[in-house]
């Protein structure tokens, strides 16, 4: 049964694959993230970026070149370092699913030597409000920091945080954001809601690229003497296993075949179900029938 989805927009303007890479859960991608840890709706419907007070001003992590990303394990949980003076300040993202609602975790770490403020700003058409509890859209928990601080909300929410804002209940429209202290080699996690009900129970980053981990390490074994072609076999078979869940018939019923042959079966009858979905719905056009009869052909 599909989540129930609040904020869902009535004008979405698709994402391609040039703002960045999927990330999700095992039903499927949710969203893409950008090289900066930006992270924006499949459709289109909102984004959350982020960024930090350190040293003399702001650093927005979507305007920062001295910005770098990696996956942790290799999964679809990402990792974004952000340079300030003395260190960085380390953003890691995974997508928690446990059965209620889907939600995207962020974990922010101080890796250096001073207290920071890491300011986690939701823009999306709708109706917000932000408070000590976090940042409600049309009147329903979006934005949960695991910590209270300060709140802003405007049409041009990065002007208005470099303001310093220093209360707590803020309202509008176009984008609103928490800001939240952060100490000297401390981590603090931020919870956003992406369909569903906000989790019951907190989920690391770590926790989720383990589960990803333990997943993939039931795969064929790709041994090469080259550490970096092993490491980019995990992380397409994580891709394919996230596209099994994609709502396009095509990518679902490719990633299929793929995963039969690294062995991951119940993965790839993931997509045989996601493409059988789309034929009871007339979705299937001729490129499609072929991928789904080559996605059934390929379960022995």
């Amino acid at each position: 049964m599909p989540f129930r989805n609040p904020f869902r927009r009535s004008s979405p303007a698709p994402l391609d694959s040039s703002f960045g890479l999927l990330i999700g859960d095992l039903t499927g991608p949710v969203a893409r993230i950008d090289p900066a840890g930006v992270i924006a709706t499949l459709d289109g419907s909102w984004r959350v970026e982020w960024g930090v007070r350190a040293g003399s001003g702001w650093r927005v992590a979507g305007q920062e070149r001295a910005v770098r990303q990696s996956r942790v394990d290799d999964t679809p949980v990402f990792e974004t370092w952000l340079r300030v003076p003395g260190g960085d300040v380390i953003q890691r993202v995974g997508v928690v699913n446990d059965g209620d609602g889907r939600a995207l975790v962020i974990e922010y770490e101080n890796a250096s030597p001073d207290a920071v403020v890491v300011a986690t700003a939701g823009i999306v058409a709708g109706d917000l409000r932000a408070g000590d509890a976090g940042i409600r859209l049309d009147g329903e928990p979006w934005i949960v920091p695991g910590r209270t601080g300060a709140a802003a909300v405007a049409d041009d929410i990065w002007a208005a945080v470099v303001t310093d804002p220093t209360g707590v209940e803020a309202s509008g429209r176009g984008g609103a954001a928490v800001l939240t202290p952060l100490p000297h080699r401390q981590t603090v996690t931020v919870t956003v809601v992406v369909e569903g009900d906000l989790p019951e129970r907190d989920v690391m980053p770590a926790e989720i690229a383990a589960g990803w981990r333990t997943i993939t390490d039931q795969a064929l074994d790709v041994d090469v003497p080259d550490p970096d072609l092993t490491s980019a076999w995990r992380r397409v078979v994580c891709d394919l296993i996230l596209a099994a869940g994609d709502d396009d018939p095509v990518a679902a019923g490719e990633a299929a075949w793929w995963l039969d042959l690294a062995g991951l079966h119940d993965e790839a009858d993931r997509g045989r179900l996601a493409v059988l979905r789309a034929a009871d719905a007339g979705r299937l056009d001729a490129d499609g029938a072929v991928v789904a009869l080559c996605a059934l052909a390929s379960r022995e």
